[in-house]
């Protein structure tokens, strides 16, 4: 489970700091719209610590094992499946969409997919 906190640290520290940095950018890139307001500006930066948070509890924990390391893991097994699910509800029941919608959505579901697989190997140790 090293290898998959260590990458999930460095993903979530990356994108939650741009969110935090430059939220309108990032979000352009996702969803083809800015966020202008200073609302949205406030929101896509809490967001932005929100991720950032799991990247840094991913690092934390890199060395972790046991039901420790699992927990953790189950999360990010969430976060990355609800991801996936509100990106994709974006895009097919909204209709927003940028550029890197769809390339974000794969990298969460094999994100989700390593987890699962991750988690069914630590029971079958």
């Amino acid at each position: 489970m090293k290898l998959l906190l260590t990458i999930s640290s460095a993903l979530e520290c990356a994108i939650g700091i741009g969110f935090l940095m430059i939220p309108s950018v990032v979000a352009s890139s996702l969803f083809g719209g800015r966020m202008e307001t200073p609302v949205g500006l406030v929101v896509g930066r809490a967001l932005g610590g929100a991720i950032l948070s799991l990247g840094i509890a991913c690092w934390f924990s890199r060395d972790a094992q046991g039901i420790s390391a699992a927990g953790l893991v189950k999360g990010m097994l969430f976060y990355n499946l609800a991801t996936v699910a509100l990106l994709v509800y974006a895009r097919l029941g909204v209709g927003i969409s940028g550029t890197g919608l769809w390339p974000v959505v794969l990298l969460h579901l094999g994100m989700g997919i390593w987890c699962g697989v991750s988690l069914r190997n630590d029971l079958n140790k």
